[in-house]
């Protein structure tokens, strides 16, 4: 698990995650879990598989138990970016709002899933450069029940939310504190 994933991913062609990876672009399954290396996860993903048009970045999702919603019977929502990007972009989270709406329209069986954007504050002038412009984008968009900047309802206090968008970099540095060992991840 310490060798770097480019290296691990050249060295050993017959690897398992590799293997695993080839069927799903075959056809042969329909998911890969895997408990190794995140990083070679992501690079084998990319390598192997195609991409959705439009979509330059993959996220790592994961899914996490809410409060009763009005808008969904799910007791689960989606969070991602969890790690799949080391820096996300505007643009970047706003593909994350198609994609977790998608999955949320398909999984969670929710017509319109509520969306979110993890920040330091609730306010549309929070953030960095990027958050914002996010905020406004997924804000403005018709296709999408954007709610608001998400700093308390990550902690579970009057969580809305069905699908939460985040920085990694931030995620990061709550979750190791807000919630303890990292949920399960997919793959989007």
């Amino acid at each position: 698990m310490g060798e770097k994933p480019r290296a691990a991913i050249e060295a050993k062609p017959d690897a398992s995650l590799l293997v695993a990876m080839r069927a799903v672009a075959a056809g042969e399954a329909d998911a890969l879990v895997s408990a190794g290396s995140t990083g070679a996860l992501v690079l084998a993903a990319a390598q192997l598989l195609p991409r959705i048009p439009g979509i330059e970045r993959a996220a790592l999702a994961a899914v996490y138990p809410t409060r009763k919603r009005d808008s969904s019977s799910d007791p689960f929502a989606l969070l991602l970016d969890v790690g799949a990007s080391v820096r996300v972009r505007s643009h970047d989270l706003l593909f994350f709002a198609y994609m977790g709406s998608a999955y949320a329209r398909a999984v969670s069986k929710t017509a319109r899933p509520t969306i979110g954007l993890l920040n330091m504050g609730s306010e549309a002038s929070k953030g960095d450069a990027p958050l914002r412009q996010a905020h406004a984008w997924t804000r403005d968009d018709p296709r999408m029940n954007f709610v608001k900047h998400a700093p308390d309802q990550f902690h579970g206090q009057n969580h809305t939310f069905g699908v939460l968008l985040a920085d990694a970099r931030l995620l990061s540095a709550l979750s190791s504190r807000a919630c303890g060992p990292s949920p399960a991840r997919i793959f989007l």
